[in-house]
């Protein structure tokens, strides 16, 4: 079953929601870091995203004023979805797997 960028996000945040019964400052807060996500990728089907195109969305944080703390949490954030959109078979291979980063202590 192939859905839009949105449709995925929702799925993922309605399961959040009712399976892992995270609280609404955690979902808020996917929803934010997801949008922000999406308005990246705005052309491109998160099926299509690789390993490649998550690197070039981390240089994009890095390069704007956050926090690495923030950007730690982004990270958290798209590795969560990715994992749950392999785990709903929406996905065949989450790209972030072997997405390794390193940050300034």
């Amino acid at each position: 079953m192939r859905l839009n960028n949105a449709e995925y996000v929702g799925r993922f945040l309605r399961v959040s929601k009712i399976e892992k019964n995270l609280s609404e400052k955690t979902l808020k807060a996917y929803g934010c870091d997801l949008k922000a996500f999406l308005a990246f990728f705005k052309s491109i089907n998160i099926e299509s995203i690789g390993i490649e195109d998550l690197r070039g969305y981390l240089d994009h944080l890095e390069k704007g004023d956050l926090k690495d703390s923030t950007i730690r949490r982004k990270l958290a954030t798209i590795k969560v979805f990715f994992s749950f959109l392999e785990d709903e078979g929406l996905i065949e291979f989450s790209p972030t797997r072997k997405l390794k980063k390193k940050f300034r202590e």
